[in-house]
């Protein structure tokens, strides 16, 4: 079990506003941006309703749709801070 502090969950909130502001944030998913912004949401609304807790296996869907990397450089940077304050380094496009 991982607990993140209040400092890295007020980060991932602000992050997650950001998410929401991308163009491409709209609508049913149809890129590859697009889905991997929505399972970020998803996975950010867990994060955050659940107060920081989680699991290693929370932990390791994290990285694997973090990996997945962003082709705009916009929701790639939030993918790098994301990874940065879950802990997750090296984190890179596959």
């Amino acid at each position: 079990m991982k607990q993140l502090t209040k400092d890295e969950l007020d980060e991932l909130d602000r992050l997650w506003d950001e998410l929401a502001q991308l163009p491409t944030y709209a609508g049913p998913p149809m890129t590859h941006d697009q889905m991997i912004e929505a399972s970020v949401d998803a996975l950010l609304a867990g994060i955050i309703s659940s107060a920081g807790r989680m699991s290693r296996g929370g932990l390791a869907e994290c990285e694997a749709v973090l990996s997945e990397g962003g082709q705009s450089s916009a929701l790639q940077s939030i993918l790098d801070r994301i990874a940065a304050v879950l802990g997750l380094g090296g984190i890179s496009k596959a």
